[in-house]
Parts: structure tokens; sequence; C-alpha cells
């Protein structure tokens, strides 16, 4: 029976889409609005078995599409609409398979010049279970032009979808281009799955498209997949696996896997622990701007850890990293200037850089920049200020030996203040912890 036949502007191209369950098949019947195909047709999407007409977009696929003739008005169109709708119910209650039917229907719409091409692609769809894709016959030239597969007229009207944040309406063409193979439709609808955008979450149907972008060389779905490895979301976590994933999206060039890829060799997760493929790796993201990687390279100069100790190169990466907001970054760069090691001495430059950790939590740098107040070294004496750096320090995360020391000095600065003074930095202590509270968890 024919279930309903509505107008859906939600649905593809927006149409007019009927619902048919008889005792032989169920599927979809749509006809489009002039749109992307450039042509005026009606599409038959077969429900998948195990789902049931009603089903979410996800248990479609395609299976027959009309081109009307194009002096057909779009009354016309809309009437041929229902008159397929109903032909296709009535030879499926007498028995007639889709395949059968759809012949019958496209052989009289042929005949009486109501259609200039039709597509029967129900009766591929034993080559499409091998494995022949319906991408595959399109790409082979065979029943549409070489240069416009339909696999990538679904793909890309999804794409208008998606870009209008409207993930429903996406889902439904992303999944059939991903059945046919559509690599960037099968990541994207692995997204959806993931995330619950559109369509119900997912964690398998996520992981199973991912997986088949990944194979085909989708670079996000690669470091996608290797994440959920990594993470042990979606998936049991394994570090073989990340690794293999982390290093098919690094050898495309991705920094952030050649970091991740960098960080599983030094730690010798999923991959026999190796520093200098460590280094190989952490290099090369370093130098695309991964801020991380910088900070670790410049970290592996300083001690020389499998390349030659440099001061230079040391503070060279530790800068880079440190004008993208690596606090770790900042601290060390601090201490280059300290030191003079890389960089002139300039006890002004340290407290620069010092501040810059500072701000973002780093008890480190707290606590030398309370100590450059209590000098005066590249700032002006400030006890007021010295005693807040040093009080921050204490309660974050400074080690025992530095708490330690930390503490002696706050108490020497506290005899250069009034208990008023005291009292008022304290007040300010709590109010940046209550300010910072995420930074000190």
């Amino acid at each position: 029976m024919i279930i309903s036949n509505l107008f859906v502007r939600t649905y593809f191209f927006g149409s007019k889409v009927a619902r048919i369950h008889n005792k032989s098949f169920q599927c979809c019947v749509s006809t489009a609005k002039e749109g992307l195909f450039q042509k005026q047709s009606t599409i038959i999407l077969e429900v998948k078995t195990g789902n049931t007409v009603g089903a979410e977009a996800a248990g479609l696929r395609p299976c027959g599409k009309v081109i009307y003739s194009s002096t057909l008005r779009t009354s016309d169109r809309f009437q041929f609409h229902d008159a397929i709708a109903k032909t296709l119910d009535t030879l499926g209650e007498e028995g007639s398979i889709l395949e059968e039917a759809l012949e019958q229907i496209f052989a009289d719409l042929k005949r009486r010049g109501i259609a200039v091409e039709t597509m029967n692609l129900a009766a591929d769809r034993g080559q499409v279970d091998s494995q022949h894709n319906l991408g595959d016959l399109y790409d082979e030239g065979r029943g549409v032009p070489q240069d416009f597969t339909q696999a990538e007229a679904w793909f890309k009207e999804g794409k208008e979808l998606w870009l209008q944040f409207r993930p429903a309406e996406a889902a439904i063409c992303f999944k059939p281009a991903a059945e046919w193979g559509h690599a960037e439709a099968q990541y994207l609808l692995s997204c959806l799955y993931r995330f619950g955008r559109g369509v119900p979450q997912d964690e398998m149907q996520a992981v199973e498209w991912c997986r088949k972008a990944a194979e085909q060389g989708i670079l996000g779905a690669q470091c996608s997949l290797a994440d959920m490895y990594a993470k042990g979301q979606s998936v049991k976590q394994d570090y073989t696996q990340s690794a293999f994933w982390y290093h098919k999206a690094a050898e495309q060039g991705n920094a952030d896997a050649q970091f991740n890829l960098g960080r599983l060799y030094k730690k010798g997760h999923g991959v026999p622990q190796d520093d200098r493929q460590s280094a190989f790796w952490y290099r090369k993201a370093a130098e695309q701007g991964n801020a991380e990687a910088q900070y670790l390279h410049g970290m592996m100069y300083t001690l020389g850890d499998d390349v030659p100790q440099d001061y230079t190169q040391a503070a060279a990466w530790y800068r880079k990293a440190a004008e993208q907001g690596v606090a770790g970054a900042q601290f060390k760069l601090g201490l280059s200037y300290k030191d003079g090691r890389g960089v002139p001495q300039d006890d002004a430059q340290a407290a620069f850089w010092y501040r810059k950790a500072a701000e973002q939590g780093y008890a480190e740098a707290q606590f030398l920049l309370g100590l450059s107040y209590y000098l005066s070294l590249g700032v002006p004496q400030d006890y007021a200020e010295a005693y807040f750096l040093l009080d921050l320090a204490i309660a974050g995360k400074l080690n025992a030996s530095n708490t330690e020391q930390a503490a002696k000095f706050r108490d020497k600065i506290a005899s250069h203040l009034t208990p008023a003074d005291q009292s008022r930095v304290q007040q300010r202590v709590r109010k940046w912890f209550e300010a910072h509270q995420a930074m000190t968890q």
C-alpha cells in the first residue's frame, strides 16, 4: 500500500515523496525539483533489508531514476510521480519484484516520450553487492556520462546541506554516495553518526564509515580513526592501530598526526620505542607549525636528546612555540634569557616570558616572576606583586623543593607589607583562582 505521498521540503532537492510498502518490496519515490542534476527527475529509493519504510535515511539506497522530457510542466511531472508510485504498488501486490516493476514502468514512459532517460539501478544490484559499486559503473561510462557520476551528485547536494547546518538532510544524501564508495561522503557520514548530528548517534556506524574513508586515503578519516584507537573512543584502545593510522596521515603531511606519531615512538606505544623516529616526526610536525612539537623539539636540543645539544636551536624552537601560546615554551624561553643560553642574557626579556606563562597558571613561572619582583630583576621591585605571585605558585603545582623555597621568600617579603597589604594580596589570590579555576584542576 502507499503509506504516504506528501510534499517534503526537507528531502533531496525539496520534493514530493511517496512511501510504499507492499508484499513484494518497500521503497520511496521522490520527484525532485530542478536542481543539481539540471534535469527534472524522479528517484526511486529502495528500503534495505531489515528496515521499514518509516526508517531513517540510513536505510535507503537509490535504485532507479527517471529523467523527464523538458517539455513537461511541473504539474505533469508530479502527476507522473503519482502514477509511478501507484503502478509500483500495484505491481508489487501482484508479486513483481522491484527490478521487474521498474523495467515495466520505465519501458512505458520511454515509449510514450515522457522520459528521455531511465536508469534501473536495481538491475545492477548483484554487481553492487559484489563490490562492483555503482560509482565504478558510472566511471566506466555505463548509463550516465563519465564526468558526472550519481555518487558525486549526491555528495555535492549533501555537502551544500551540511554547510547550511542541515545535517538530517545531508545524511540522506551522504548515505547513498557513501554506499557507492564516495570517500568524502563516507567520512562526513561517519562524523554525523559519531556526534549524533541529523542521525541517531551510532558509534559502530561512525567507526565503519570512518574506516572505509580512511582506507581510501581521506586524511581527516585517518586522523579521526587514529584518535579513536589512541583514546579508546568508540573502539577498544589499540595503540598499534592508532600508530598505523597516524602513520598513514603523517605520510600525507598532517602535522598533528606527525606529532602524535612522534609521541608514540617516544613512549613505545604501538611501535618499538625509537628516539630517532620520535625526533624525526617531531621535527616534521614542528616545521609545519605544530606548537607542541616545536616545544618538545626545543627540549630535545636543550637536553641533547638524540640531537646534538644546541641552545641556540633550543631557544629558536621555544620562541616559535611560545609565540603560539605554549606555557611551557614561554617559561623555557624565559629561562634561556635568564641564563643567556642561546640568546643574549636579558632579565627584562626573562620576566616578559615568565609573565606570559604565569598568566596561564604555570607555577614555575609564577615562582620565578615573583622572585624577579622581589629582587628587582628585569622589573621594578614590588613586594606586593612578589608576595601575590609566590602565593599563587605555592598554591599551584610547584614541586616540593621549590614550594619550600617559595614559602621562605614569601615569608621574608611579608615583613615589608602591612597586615592590610597582606589581606589585600590574599584576597587578590582568591579572586585569581576563582577566575582561573579550570587551569588549576
